[in-house]
């Protein structure tokens, strides 16, 4: 470091420093390179521990080349829907997208943007067009017993917005059936198609959200509560199926291989190189690293049943360095096939392993592989790797509509409940905890000698749904009502009306169907949103206590 002598003036300190040199006294270097062991017994122990001693009459690999085909999906079918393309997008937001809830704010937001467009293109003529499709095409006021069933707030706010702008539903219906709505005399006929042009750009709603391609497109199965789907079900093409997936993501691990041909593979570059050994922590799988911190494998705390940590142990310590890789490039959103491997050891000799999870080796061992449809004990696809497009940052809003379950193992009923639906103006609405309120249980006086009474049949609260069991054609459970039970009514919520629901999508914790807003950005930077629907476990119910046949006492 510098340093400034005394009486030495600050401008010459950037002349001035001390300089440490290591130096050799002795111009001999063997010791050092001799690496010398003080203790070559506990050497000898740890080459024995970790296997170094034993002998193999096998080399080294130094060259590998790998050849692949790649086979593109493109395309999905959604339920019994038709096959439509995934446009490069996240198969789990063409999957789990639907239309959006043609809600009064939806409605007034497109008529609004309808309004704005007009007044931009058409100055001096807005005026009279607003006001004609006012008129005709205006949000209207609900009657009396509808406008009575909403919430207050929904309510003063549609009587506000009544006739003061267009609506967007009927504006859409309009322009589908081309009957829009006359213009004044004073304005010329050619602007007509103008004003279809505004219309369409205002309703075009893709521009938000990410839509289904046709109305009927559906992948989630309400009778077993879960998304249904295949990828890629053209005749010659290698069809992805995946008959019931509940999870908010798809990966590769989601989906079966399913009958398929030999078409639509292309042949990738082959991956040539010198393969590189397989680490543990960015570290050498043992001998030189087993004293790194990184991997310290004697702190490892095993119980003698955690089957998974003392395999982790065996293959870090004897069969890590025996492993190796070669990367090879593939493209995103293809199914990805390893057609040959060769490796060339020190020794010269040429190598072509087949894939280890081949049936005709004995016993099969397979890890990572695509499974058969239907023949989940059967052997693996081979060596079949789906390479799926990501969503990157899922953010999801909470339930816009919250559909609770819960099974009643002693009376063999299952319970379902509306805790959240979607108001007349898309605002999400808890149900009032006065609906909630089953009626209250007179406790029997301690003091009272009297003959307890068995009560029967207490009516649950208002808006349970009861379940019973029925086995046509399958286990399940079908909406019932309760003799002199007045049934709920009928739901307009998004989630609509269910008739049955199998048996084994209920599981026995509680559960709850959710509707929601999903946000996400995919691998090409773009931003998505979509509507769905999921099914997950909750860790309450969040309804009180009822019970329907108990004992009280006389008063």
């Amino acid at each position: 470091m510098p340093v400034r002598p005394p009486d030495t003036p600050i401008t010459s300190l950037a002349r001035c420093w001390v300089r440490f040199e290591p130096r050799s006294r002795d111009p001999d270097f063997s010791r050092g390179l001799a690496l010398r062991s003080g203790d070559p017994l506990w050497l000898l122990t740890r080459q024995w521990q970790l296997g170094e001693l034993q002998g193999e009459d096998a080399g080294s690999p130094v060259s590998v080349v790998a050849r692949a085909s790649a086979s593109p999906v493109e395309t999905v079918r959604l339920g019994e829907s038709e096959t439509v393309p995934l446009d490069e997008l996240p198969p789990e937001v063409v999957v789990e997208r639907e239309p959006p809830p043609m809600t009064v704010r939806l409605r007034v937001q497109i008529g609004a943007s309808f309004e704005r467009a007009v007044r931009r293109r058409l100055g001096q003529h807005a005026s009279q067009i607003i006001a004609s499709y006012r008129a005709a095409l205006g949000l209207e006021l609900p009657d009396a017993s509808e406008l009575a069933a909403l919430d207050p707030a929904s309510a003063r706010r549609i009587r506000f917005l009544a006739g003061r702008v267009v609506d967007g539903e009927r504006l859409r219906i309009a322009v589908e059936s081309n009957d829009l709505p006359e213009l004044p005399a004073t304005i010329d006929g050619s602007i007509v198609a103008l004003i279809v042009e505004q219309a369409t750009a205002a309703l075009d709603l893709a521009s938000v959200y990410s839509l289904p391609k046709h109305p009927g497109d559906r992948a989630w199965q309400s009778d077993r509560l879960c998304h249904s789907f295949e990828l890629d079900p053209d005749d010659g093409r290698v069809p992805l199926i995946a008959r019931e997936h509940r999870r908010d993501s798809i990966d590769w691990f989601d989906v079966n291989i399913g009958e398929h041909g030999d078409g639509g593979w292309r042949s990738l570059t082959p991956a040539s190189g010198l393969p590189s050994r397989l680490e543990i922590f960015s570290r050498s799988a043992r001998w030189w690293s087993f004293e790194d911190g990184q991997l310290n494998l004697s702190r490892l705390e095993t119980e003698p049943t955690d089957l998974a940590r003392a395999l982790l142990v065996d293959f870090a310590a004897l069969q890590g360095d025996d492993w190796f890789r070669v990367v090879v490039p593939a493209p995103v959103g293809h199914l990805v096939r390893i057609d040959e491997l060769v490796v060339v050891d020190v020794f010269g000799q040429r190598h072509e392993p087949g894939p280890i999870c081949s049936p005709t080796r004995t016993p099969v061992w397979e890890m990572f592989t695509l499974a058969h449809d239907g023949q989940p004990r059967a052997p693996g696809a081979g060596p079949l790797l789906w390479l799926p497009r990501l969503a990157v940052g899922t953010l999801e809003s909470a339930p816009l509509e919250l559909l609770r379950l819960a099974r009643d193992e002693g009376a063999n009923l299952l319970w379902s409940f509306p805790a959240r639906t979607l108001g007349a103006l898309g605002d999400p609405l808890d149900t009032p905890t006065t609906e909630l309120e089953p009626p209250r249980v007179p406790s029997r006086p301690s003091d009272s000698k009297a003959a307890p009474r068995y009560r029967v049949g207490d009516p649950p609260p208002r808006g349970w749904q009861a379940w019973v069991p029925t086995r046509a054609p399958e286990l399940s459970f079908v909406s019932a009502s309760m003799p002199g039970v007045e049934p709920p009514p009928t739901p307009t919520s998004v989630l609509g009306h269910i008739d049955q629901i199998r048996e084994f999508a209920i599981p026995r914790a509680p559960s709850q169907i959710h509707f929601t807003v999903q946000r996400a950005r995919d691998q090409q930077g773009r931003t998505l949103v979509w509507f769905a629907r999921g099914h997950a476990l909750t860790d309450r119910f969040g309804l009180p206590v009822w019970r329907s046949d108990y004992f009280e006492g006389e008063g």
